[in-house]
């Protein structure tokens, strides 16, 4: 190894997470040298490798598990005029019918037809409280590009139709004891209460859903007591990314799937007679949601990012190749009945967690966009469709999360 090569081992070893944008140029420097070029050749260089059934280096870094090509969407002001929504609320009574806590009046919330009973506000979506609105929205899932019905013969792509689920709420919440990037620790922390580091932090693989203090816990006993409020959808998919650092954080978004037959769970049984408004996606979502594999779900799982607004560093190192997450970093899942979580370990893979860190740096200056697709293979299950979207603006993470306990861990 040169004298170059080992500069630039240990500047890759620099932890990003440490970085604002008053390093800049530090980080412009660190990316030139790791060579973005040859990261981007490298991610051909495996399409390829994928398309001739050739063995795939486990050295090969995150932005290289993807045969799709990078997409463009257009300049800022094009991908911020897309349009986007709030859809918090939900009326059981008008399944067409769906607002933003922020944008009804206190009166708009009374969902029950009953009106004896004082206004009745949803529950779910409101307790706790969740991320300030002003961060958060959903984009139109027809603004993003996915795999056309031919993809299999011609690679052509398609803007996709709506979203197929519902955002209705969103949350960050620190982890307990992961400490914070002044070095100091909350208690309660597994060491005892000592200062934890960002690499010693540890998702809560229990989940959100499935936490008592919680939404969706909180939603179904409140339920199960008949509480005014406590109505939930058929089906909660929740999408939980835990993000490393000092401290760390889970950042849970949360979509009700209000027509369950999207789902349905007879479609595991290929002789079944199954109804669906999406058969194409029910195929793989039965599976997805109720089918015993998780290296099915690993491979099936797929991000598309979009920069909305940003610096150039950022946009060079997320990029806007649809990705399947679970083929790189780590992918658990929490399920029963009523929900599904999905928790994605960023901090398992060395390269997104970096890349990760550098966005932290930059999070107040950032516009994000995710959109999520069960990927397609076949002509069987495509074309495909968003089944859910999140735009993520301005993210202050030095802002007053709550803070949240493993239940598992002392």
């Amino acid at each position: 190894m040169s004298d170059r090569d080992i500069s630039t081992q240990t500047e890759m070893d620099t932890d990003l997470s440490e970085f604002s944008p008053v390093d800049e140029d530090k980080v412009l420097d660190l990316l030139t040298t790791c060579s973005l070029n040859n990261i981007s050749e490298r991610a051909t260089n495996k399409a390829d490798n994928i398309n001739n059934n050739k063995d795939i280096n486990n050295e090969d870094n995150v932005f290289d598990y993807s045969s799709e090509d990078e997409v463009e969407y257009g300049d800022e002001d094009t991908i911020l005029s897309m349009t986007t929504s709030r859809r918090s609320l939900f009326d059981p009574s008008n399944p067409h019918k769906s607002c933003c806590l922020s944008d009804v009046d206190a009166d708009s919330l009374l969902f029950d037809t009953d009106t004896s009973r004082d206004t009745v506000i949803p529950l779910l979506p409101t307790n706790p409280p969740p991320m300030d609105e002003k961060y958060w929205c959903e984009p139109d899932g027809s603004t993003f590009v996915v795999r056309s019905k031919s993809y299999v013969n011609d690679r052509k792509k398609v803007a996709s139709g709506p979203s197929l689920f519902r955002l209705f709420a969103v949350d960050m919440v620190k982890v307990e004891g992961s400490g914070d990037k002044y070095g100091s620790s909350s208690s309660g922390s597994s060491n005892g209460g000592s200062s934890s580091s960002s690499s010693s932090a540890k998702p809560i693989l229990s989940g959100v859903c499935a936490h008592p203090n919680e939404r969706v816990q909180k939603a179904l006993q409140a339920q199960k007591n008949g509480e005014p409020g406590s109505e939930l959808p058929p089906f909660i998919f929740c999408i939980n990314i835990f993000v490393p650092g000092k401290p760390a954080f889970h950042a849970a978004f949360y979509y009700a799937v209000d027509d369950k037959s999207l789902i349905d769970p007879a479609a595991l049984d290929p002789e079944s007679d199954v109804t669906s408004p999406n058969p194409e996606f029910t195929k793989l979502a039965s599976k997805f949601f109720f089918g015993k594999s998780d290296q099915f779900r690993d491979k099936t799982f797929k991000l598309i990012p979009r920069i909305a607004k940003g610096n150039f560093v950022v946009k060079k190192a997320v990029g806007s190749k649809p990705t399947l997450l679970g083929t790189k970093l780590k992918q658990h899942y929490v399920m029963n009945e009523r929900f599904f979580e999905l928790i994605i370990d960023v901090g398992s893979d060395k390269i997104a967690k970096k890349v990760v860190g550098l966005s932290r740096g930059y999070a107040e200056t950032l516009v994000v966009d995710m959109a999520f697709v069960l990927e397609g293979k076949s002509a069987s299950t495509l074309p495909e469709q968003v089944l859910g979207s999140i735009r993520l603006s301005n993210l202050d993470f030095n802002a007053n999360y709550r803070s949240l306990k493993d239940p598992n861990r002392p």
